[in-house]
């Protein structure tokens, strides 16, 4: 945080006026001087307060400002007039004032969450995305008009992004750091601070809380179980399934050596049991009835194979209905704060988590299409606990601070060099690693047992570190702030899709009598021995920026700067020699080539303006780019997917290689194939070309102190994204407009009269290129594309009244398109996964299905105290608007892009497009 301003007396500017700021909390001071212009400027203070203020010059009497909070990442103005008095050297005159509430500096869309806003925020969750809700133009946590990936994420500076990007927006499934450790929180959606970035959403900044000169504590609990849930859906009634939450928490912190040395911890544990699906087999009491939950298969028929499994592979399916998990979670965060002077501030704070939660398996079968009706999960079927999995969530972040004050006060330098590991393995409850298997019964999932087909050895590991250094000094109405920044990202994947093999069979007595599988898959390693090999790659990015605060008067600043981030990537694949050598319509690509270094600039312009000169009536805004991020699996998986590390082997009907064997390997190849040999079907490729997303973000807003102490805000935020990150199957041969003679939908179609009409290249499921009766080979290429904007306009309303009782209401009108919502984990997914008219290639603007037109939020609490040493908090939180993004399309592929049925509707302009047909119905 940051205090600034000017002292003045008599019409004039003081030079020399000493200013010191104590964080009476801690007894930690910060001072100053002015400058030749009078103006002073204390950066790196500490976030919070209350703040105790002094300001003196010889001749003068001293004034005080008390009870001054500060907001994180804000500049908080405070311009005095001393007044001369007759007092000899030595005596002091004290004015005890308060300082106004209504002074941010600040040029941007964002909004503040204070420690006492946090304590009072209702939250089911207990994550940072409950809180961040406070922001009006956010729907959960998409915020600003950026999806859940776009936002970046900090506390004390360290990265709490799910870099590698598969779940949520926070690594720990949502919930890495108790909200009883934080202090406060920013959000941040226009900072024209150029010392923020990473995001094209909005910048999130936390810090934790640290020790006091008072020893302070506090012991929680939070408990809930299936009890406090319905078991009623309309007129029907169903029997919870056993559920239960229990979480305990403690908090501690004071001082090591008074004024000087101070510590916090807070540690939580939380025991969850999480109830398993609910359906149940169907008994002849009982039979199936998919609207009451009884599913298709019987319980006999379910203990029958049960049985049989592990009665001849010992193979244990576990439970498979009326069934529950253990869901565990530990979260441990420290910190000590070191006054090593006036000048110089250290903290260090190191945070953990452990959690791991149940899955049921997955539901695809990619890279197979449609080789059966409906999937594994549907009410169709029923499948065994032990096909499951756990998915677990370890987050460990070390972050260090110092701040020094330099040159008396006029320079302040901040070090700061911290470190997050994201480590999120999978495991399963089995005794055994076993082939997966989907028994069909009429061409639909009957049941399903082994290994989760995506869970062997699966892995997700980031290891982050950035080293960065500001430093800040004043000359004249220039405030300047140059600095630099290191990051280096080591990404490391394990992904073997059908890692212990997998077999569809039409029926169970093909299963137990030895009949070869419909279909059959597998991926194996290509490091000898076929030891698993694990996909990885680094990724560094060096950044400098430079920042000019003008003050022109009282009233107006401008803020300038411009930063360049230069990306780098390593190189650490080999190259694919047959698919270096095939030419995709003009274009070749490398599977050993990550994108090209570029250096991207951001330049930001932000201003503020005190129009009544007393804070009352400001008017801020600005304009400037911001580079984000794309999520680490989509760059991981050219390393993963490209044949050189590992091959996966698919095979339909006839090339089956044989029958059920419980073996894994059993149909590896008998010799390991040469490196490089086997066309990979799908493969990931990065353009060389590629750049990070940038958006052109800018604001305009006005705040007002309105009558009874209300305070307003109006404010207009536009985005232009300039980079787009945008997938293209480049395996697809051109295809052409349909003129159907009567016929109005003229959309792209691709060829279909065979596969090589469509593709450029066909493979075999050897791996083999062929020439008839193949699969297309498809490179799914990450590139560039732009038009995608966002803009909204909210009004805001709040007040804090004497008496303990707060109110914030506000309205946010919203509009944004998008070539694609940023969704999908694969890259293949991400291509496949938007409603489009003319084939997933196609670049279309549609509405963006994560930002809601109109939003109200209402924010309302209450602190009573009573019986001298106790207070009860009652808050309310209201989250309304029109929810959800719709899209009609045909349940096939009409496009023929293989990308599955997204392709939208075509709805008739007028009844001139619509052709009646007389019917008859008996």
């Amino acid at each position: 945080s940051t205090l600034s301003g000017t002292v003045r007396a008599d019409g004039e500017s003081i030079i020399g006026a000493t200013i010191v700021a104590i964080h009476q909390p801690s007894g930690a001071q910060y001072g100053t001087v002015t400058n030749a212009d009078g103006r002073y400027n204390l950066t790196g203070l500490r976030a919070g307060g209350p703040y105790r203020i002094e300001y003196s010059y010889v001749g003068y009497a001293k004034e005080v400002y008390e009870g001054v909070q500060l907001s994180l990442g804000e500049i908080f103005n405070l311009n005095v007039i001393l007044k001369e008095t007759a007092v000899q050297i030595g005596e002091v005159s004290v004015v005890a004032n308060r300082a106004p509430e209504f002074n941010s500096e600040r040029n941007g869309a964002a909004i503040n969450i204070s420690s006492t806003q946090i304590s009072r925020m209702p939250t089911v969750s207990r994550s940072i995305n409950d809180l961040t809700r406070l922001t009006p133009q956010a729907n959960g946590n998409q915020i600003g008009g950026g999806n859940y990936r776009q936002n970046y994420i900090t506390v004390d500076g360290a990265a709490f992004n799910n870099a590698f990007g598969i779940g949520t927006n926070l690594p720990g499934n949502g919930s890495p750091v108790s909200i009883d450790a934080l202090d406060q929180i920013s959000v941040n959606i226009t900072p024209f601070d150029i010392r923020q970035s990473g995001f094209i959403g909005a910048s999130i900044n936390a810090v934790t809380k640290s020790g006091t000169n008072q020893l302070k504590g506090s012991v929680y609990t939070y408990l809930q179980n299936e009890k406090y849930k319905g078991n009623k859906v309309g007129n029907v009634e169903f029997d919870r399934s056993p559920a239960s939450y229990n979480m305990y928490g403690v908090s501690l912190g004071g001082p090591i050596i008074k004024n000087k040395l101070f510590f916090f911890l807070n540690y939580e544990k939380e025991k969850e049991e999480v109830p398993g699906p609910s359906r149940i087999a169907a008994t002849t009491s009982k039979p199936a009835d998919y609207n009451n939950n009884i599913a298709r298969p019987t319980e006999d028929e379910m203990n029958m194979i049960s049985k049989y499994l592990l009665d001849n592979y010992g193979y244990e399916t576990g439970p498979y209905q009326n069934y529950s998990f253990e869901s565990p979670a530990v979260r441990l965060t420290a910190r000590l704060d070191w006054n090593i002077s006036q000048n110089h501030k250290f903290n260090i704070r190191y945070s953990y988590h452990q959690s791991k939660s149940p899955s049921n398996p997955s539901a695809s079968v990619s890279p197979f299409s449609s080789i059966y009706t409906g999937n594994r999960t549907a009410m169709d079927a029923m499948w065994f606990k032990n096909s499951g999995y756990f998915q677990e969530r370890n987050f460990t972040t070390l972050s260090a601070e110092l701040n020094s004050n330099l040159f008396n006060g006029k320079g302040l330098n901040t070090l700061r060099v911290t470190y997050s590991f994201q480590d999120e393995p999978r495991s399963t409850g089995a005794n055994k690693d076993f082939p997966f298997v989907d028994i069909l019964k009429d061409n639909k999932v009957f049941t399903s047992f082994g290994t989760e087909l995506f869970s062997y050895g699966n892995l997700r590991e980031v290891k982050t570190i950035t080293i960065t250094d500001d430093y800040n000094f004043t000359i004249g109405q220039n405030n300047f702030t140059a600095g630099v920044q290191y990051e280096h990202n080591n990404t490391k994947n394990g992904f073997m899709r059908f890692g212990t093999s997998f077999y569809v069979f039409n029926s169970w007595d093909d299963f137990v009598n030895g009949a070869k599988p419909k279909n059959y898959a597998v991926t194996f390693s290509n490091t000898p021995g076929y030891e698993q090999a694990f996909p990885s790659f680094e990724f560094q990015q060096f950044t400098a920026y430079i920042q000019d605060k003008i003050t022109f008067s009282q009233k107006f600043n401008v803020t300038a700067g411009i930063r360049a981030d230069l990306p780098t990537y390593s190189q650490p694949v080999a190259e694919h020699p047959i698919i270096a050598s095939l030419d995709f319509g003009g274009k070749k690509y490398s599977t050993a080539t990550l994108p090209k270094q570029s250096v991207l600039l951001s330049p930001r312009l932000g201003f503020n303006y005190d129009i009544n000169g007393d804070r009352t009536l400001v008017l801020r805004g600005g304009s400037g780019i911001f580079t984000g991020r794309v999520p680490f699996v989509w760059i991981v998986g050219q390393v993963g997917d490209a044949g050189m590390i590992q091959t996966t082997q698919t095979y339909s009907g006839n090339d089956v290689p044989g029958s059920f064997n419980p073996d894994p390997r059993a149909y590896y190849p008998t010799t390991q194939p040469v490196v490089g040999t086997i066309v990979p079907q799908t493969f990931t490729v990065i353009d060389p070309d590629f750049k990070l997303p940038q958006s052109w973000k800018s604001s305009l807003a006005l705040d007002a102190q309105l009558p009874f102490g209300v305070k307003g805000t109006l404010e207009g935020i536009y985005n232009k994204d300039i980079n787009t990150a945008f997938f293209v199957n480049r395996g697809l041969k051109e295809g052409a407009y349909m003129k159907i003679p009567g016929y109005a939908d003229h959309r792209y179609i691709y060829q279909q009269t065979t596969n090589l009409d469509k593709y450029y290249y066909l493979r075999n499921s050897a791996g083999d290129l062929v020439q008839s009766g193949g699969s297309g080979v498809s490179p799914i290429v990450l590139e560039n594309r732009k038009g995608d904007y966002y803009y909204s306009i909210t009004g805001k309303l709040e007040k804090t009244f004497d008496n303990g009782l707060y109110a914030m209401v506000a309205y946010t009108y919203s509009a944004a398109k998008n070539l694609v919502d940023g969704a999908g984990d694969q890259a293949a997914s991400a291509w496949n996964g938007n409603a489009n008219v003319n084939g997933a290639n196609s670049a279309e603007l549609s509405y963006a299905s994560y930002v809601i037109p109109e939003k109200v939020i209402a924010n309302l609490s209450y602190r009573f105290e009573y019986l001298k040493n106790f207070a009860t908090t009652v808050s309310l939180f209201y989250d309304g608007g029109i929810q959800g993004r719709y899209s009609y399309v045909y349940s096939t592929n009409i496009a023929r892009d293989g990308a599955g049925s997204n392709n939208l509707l075509y709805v008739p302009k007028d009844a001139s497009e619509i052709t009646f047909v007389n019917q008859t119905v008996k």
